[in-house]
């Protein structure tokens, strides 16, 4: 069997000071490199050429999807691995991998991604998803969305009658967009997005989750409630059992708020939901710690040990289901006089 290519797309703006080591960590495994530009006026541009004569100089028009589509229409390998400027590619075996694992039929893959969010890339401070980052060329994927765009994933399963949920290849990437500073330098540009798109005719029940998120990171967390509880209800009208990180978004921003009592009830249905994501549980335990109820505490940060950090399913914070359940362990026994 021949191995498949695979083209790597991209868009970019006022990225030099990233792309490089981007760039680095992706040619050893790509065939081609498709390089949407959208305007720089630092040194992007030359770094591209670096490593690519695909360089395209792409008008912005307000819309991260049709830049990413105009990338994809011009690849010509067999699949297509997407990055961002501010991210860096792992393979776990040698830079072959990539062809052999996309010889098969499977129409997506996905890929471990770790979101650093401190000052440093520490794991320890870190949020860790599968996310599909690899495609199958010629299928009918595209982007949709202004900001915040996603492949159409679950309209082309769909229609092919297949798994929603793609295999995981031992691929990492590493995302720093997330880190103080650089978010910091984003925040102000992705919520006015947000918000000039929430007041288009651009609907759809990931914007009002991407709107919380905003405000939960700009610490407006009765803005952020108010916003993912309406991205639950928009699924829900949709006949759509709403993500899991809606649920830990929400939860987050009720502990950060401090009413989480009033809320004591409804995260067990989130539980319910999803018995597997350990930081739903843990979000459980804190609530039980504040209010008192030391044994049912303890014996839910017991249970998050057991489901550990590993869940790929979820979008998961480092920790939870290790060095912070341990933490309030003790607090708990210290409250029990357990010690």
């Amino acid at each position: 069997m021949m191995k498949a290519s695979l083209s790597l797309c991209m868009i970019v703006k006022n990225e030099a000071a990233s792309l490089k080591r981007c760039l680095e960590s992706a040619a050893p495994y790509v065939d081609e490199m498709i390089i949407v530009d959208t305007g720089s006026t630092d040194g992007t541009l030359d770094v591209a050429r670096m490593f690519t004569t695909s360089v395209i100089s792409c008008p912005w028009n307000g819309s991260f999807s049709e830049a990413r589509n105009q990338g994809v229409a011009l690849a010509t390998g067999d699949w297509i691995l997407w990055l961002d400027a501010d991210e860096v590619l792992e393979c776990d075996q040698d830079p072959r991998l990539l062809k052999e694992l996309t010889g098969g039929h499977e129409l997506l893959l996905s890929v471990r991604t770790i979101h650093y969010t401190g000052k440093e890339a520490n794991p320890a401070e870190a949020y860790q998803l599968a996310q599909t980052r690899l495609f199958r060329n010629h299928s009918g994927f595209k982007f949709i969305y202004s900001i915040h765009e996603m492949l159409n994933a679950e309209e082309i399963m769909e229609r092919s009658g297949r798994l929603i949920l793609p295999p995981i290849v031992p691929v990492s990437i590493h995302h720093y967009g997330y880190m103080d500073n650089a978010r910091k330098n984003k925040a102000g540009r992705n919520l006015r997005m947000l918000e000039q798109a929430y007041a288009s005719e651009e609907k759809h029940p990931w914007l009002e989750y991407h709107l919380a998120n905003e405000y939960y990171y700009n610490g407006e967390y009765d803005q952020a409630v108010k916003q993912v509880n309406q991205s639950i209800v928009r699924f829900l009208l949709r006949g759509q059992i709403p993500p899991s990180m809606l649920y830990q978004l929400k939860y987050a921003s009720v502990l950060a708020l401090g009413n989480e009592q009033e809320f004591r009830a409804s995260i067990d249905k989130a539980i319910l939901l999803y018995p597997d994501y350990v930081d739903l549980h843990f979000y459980k335990g804190v609530i039980l710690y504040r209010n008192g109820d030391f044994e049912e505490a303890l014996a839910t940060f017991k249970h998050c040990l057991t489901l550990g950090d590993d869940n790929l399913n979820h979008l998961t914070e480092y920790g939870l289901g290790s060095v912070q359940a341990m933490q309030y362990i003790r607090l708990c026994k210290e409250k029990l006089n357990e010690l």
